[in-house]
């Protein structure tokens, strides 16, 4: 019982300190004239702040909150590789891909460059593609 009371503890704890970000969030989209903003972030998970971030272009706020909030390696740059993906940034992706070595390896690039017909940026990394 004692175990149960500390993780509910540090639970509401932690989603405490994620809806406080959010807010600070919500004030500097506003302030600082975000893409497509104002935006909402208070109530919406942690993963999905990260993605509304990343997708609007917010990185450097992304990466922030990644280190505040305590998201793994593997796990933040698979949320990053989706966000960038499906906001279409592949330049970043492209960067991101290039000059770091990948904790979650190559696949996930590989697929999104093709998802988007970009042949030419998915051609370098297919050698780097481990066999399951």
């Amino acid at each position: 019982e004692r175990l149960a009371v500390q993780f509910c503890s540090q639970a509401s704890a932690e989603e405490a300190e994620l809806l406080k970000i959010q807010v600070g969030l919500e004030e500097q989209s506003v302030m600082k004239r975000w893409l497509n903003g104002p935006h909402r972030f208070a109530g919406r998970s942690l993963v999905d702040t990260l993605v509304v971030l990343i997708e609007i272009g917010e990185v450097v706020e992304a990466d922030n909150l990644r280190t505040k909030m305590r998201v793994s390696d593997r796990r933040y740059w698979r949320i990053k590789i989706r966000a960038l993906s499906t906001s279409g940034n592949l330049t970043e992706l492209n960067m991101m891909a290039t000059l770091r070595s990948s904790p979650v390896g190559y696949e996930l690039f590989v697929e999104a460059f093709l998802r988007h017909g970009r042949n030419e940026l998915a051609k370098p990394f297919v050698p780097r593609v481990k066999n399951p």
